[in-house]
């Protein structure tokens, strides 16, 4: 995530036309900035804003080794809901209380949670605006993640990509994308 720079050597030969040739060396630093990452999608149950086990493992085990490993990195997380939750406030809210709880789960600072500083989360409830591609984790059962009864998120529901916080790594040194 951090900027990297290597030093190469590079090498370059002429010849002119009457067959003489030069040679020369030159050092060249080569430095790539850090960008912006965005990870996958921690996914929610329809009308729920409950992080289940498989976005704490996206949270806790994806995205805090990366913020550990770069004290000055920002984590954003937006969140979304689909058209279809509606009907009450709290649903009306859910991409609102879909973010707070993921950043809650990396604040904590209690049992498994991490205690990251409040001030490097940035959040972005954005509604039902889909316009970013969804990126859903979904653990399905290929993993070793499990669920409380009646909380794991089925790939089959077509909607389920709709109920997401969308996460993105700005690591030290980068820009923040557009529209973040």
């Amino acid at each position: 995530i951090r900027s990297q720079s290597k030093t190469v050597t590079l090498t370059a030969t002429a010849t002119d036309a009457k067959n003489q040739t030069v040679t020369r060396t030159a050092p060249v630093t080569v430095t790539l900035d850090p960008e912006a990452r965005r990870l996958d999608d921690v996914v929610f149950q329809s009308m729920s804003s409950r992080v289940n086990n498989c976005g704490k493992r996206l949270l806790l085990e994806e995205l805090t080794p990366m913020l550990r490993n770069d004290p000055g990195a920002k984590v954003v997380l937006i969140g979304h809901r689909d058209e279809k939750e509606k009907g009450s406030k709290a649903a009306l809210a859910l991409d609102t209380t879909r973010v707070l709880n993921a950043a809650a789960v990396l604040s904590a600072g209690k049992g498994i949670c991490p205690q990251l500083d409040l001030s490097r989360i940035m959040m972005k409830p954005v509604g039902t605006d889909q316009s970013a591609t969804p990126r859903p984790a979904l653990c399905g059962a290929s993993t070793n993640v499990k669920e409380r009864a009646g909380q794991p998120v089925k790939e089959s529901d077509k909607n389920a990509e709709f109920w997401r916080v969308e996460i993105w790594v700005i690591p030290s040194g980068a820009a923040t994308p557009a529209g973040l």
